[in-house]
């Protein structure tokens, strides 16, 4: 199995536990819910984004200079 198919089902594995949590009526067990909902959305950004490239500007186009935020 690829890397990808396993982040994937990771995301998938958190989401499908995080929601089965919130649906419950113990207190302890919705915010667990909503932690394991949100790690899973943290590790869906992060997936989504490609490697050496930046996440919103994109790549320079040829002769433009980029600015360095750091």
């Amino acid at each position: 199995m690829t890397s990808n198919l396993v982040l994937a089902l990771t995301i998938g594995g958190l989401f499908a536990c995080g929601i089965y949590l919130m649906l419950s009526r113990n207190l302890i067990r919705v915010l667990l819910g909503f932690l394991l909902a949100g790690h899973a959305v943290n590790l869906l950004l992060l997936a989504s984004g490609t490697g050496g490239v930046p996440p919103i500007v994109g790549q320079a186009k040829e002769g433009e200079a980029m600015a360095d935020p750091i």
